[in-house]
């Protein structure tokens, strides 16, 4: 039987909506996915129904991402936990990550922005998106992105993504991924984001990442900065960086619980690894 984590909040209607009318447009989006839900107990992942469909704070961030239609609401909500199921997010946890990926420090989550808002840390020289490893680092991140989205529900916080280019070479250098990530973000991810800090960025991928900001939908190139070390402090706190930042030459590790395993010992169904794969991502990400 699957143990059911729930996180409910215990809130007044007040701090949950704007106002009643807003509160009885949430109870209804409650009531027509877990109908939804009743008739078909497979679409969606219990945990989700727990943790999503129960909780009004989260239903919330749909609603205000759909600019409050109910109907687009229920579309994205529902779409968004077929596609959460089939990828497992639900159940992917700080633990599941390969110790590989922290012994990199591929990416991870690090304190806020100047205004509380979390921050995800992408560092790119160390995301080797392979046919072997894809798969595997789309979930992980993922379910990052949700942590962060939870993390922020109480307070009204959105999420920042933050792009670390430093050192990065021209061979690992995919524009296509980042492209792909908005594209996952723009269908399925219920908050939205803050800011998209691009660090560091190359000689020789300023005009292709200039490209790509002039290509992104109006909602995102308004947060979208391209910006160098001396600006950074401009969008977040010198206290706040992480050594990777503020220190380069200093090797950074991330903590972890000692739960994690390495990759051969992982859940490699729950990380979309396929058995075959397993050996090419093992050689990608050996230290």
């Amino acid at each position: 039987m699957i143990k059911l984590v729930g996180r409910i909040r215990r809130l007044s209607s007040k701090s949950v909506c704007e106002s009643v009318e807003e509160l009885d447009q949430i109870v209804l989006l409650q009531e027509r996915l877990s109908k939804m839900y009743q008739e078909n107990e497979d679409l969606f992942d219990k945990l989700d129904v727990q943790n999503i469909i129960r909780d009004k704070l989260y239903l919330r961030k749909f609603y205000v991402r759909k600019n409050k239609s109910i109907d687009k609401t229920i579309e994205m909500v529902r779409e968004t936990l077929i596609w959460r199921k089939k990828k497992r997010i639900p159940h992917i946890t700080a633990s599941s990550v390969p110790r590989e990926i922290y012994d990199l420090g591929a990416f991870v989550s690090y304190k806020t922005d100047s205004d509380g808002n979390g921050v995800l840390y992408l560092r790119s020289k160390y995301l080797f998106f392979t046919d072997e490893t894809r798969e595997c680092l789309y979930r992980l991140l993922l379910a990052k992105v949700f942590a962060l989205i939870e993390e922020g529900l109480v307070d009204n916080k959105g999420w920042v993504l933050f792009n670390d280019l430093t050192d990065i070479s021209l061979s690992h250098f995919n524009p296509m991924e980042i492209t792909n990530f908005l594209l996952i973000y723009q269908k399925y991810i219920p908050s939205r984001l803050s800011k998209i800090i691009l660090y560091n960025v190359p000689w020789y991928a300023k005009y292709i990442i200039k490209t790509i900001i002039m290509l992104l939908p109006s909602e995102l190139r308004k947060i979208t900065y391209s910006i160098s070390k001396n600006q950074v402090e401009k969008l977040i706190p010198l206290e706040n960086l992480p050594l990777f930042i503020t220190n380069p030459s200093i090797q950074f590790k991330p903590p972890f619980n000692p739960e994690v395993k390495d990759v051969d010992h992982c859940d490699h169904e729950l990380l979309g690894i396929k058995p075959e794969h397993k050996n090419a991502f093992k050689a990608i990400y050996a230290l």
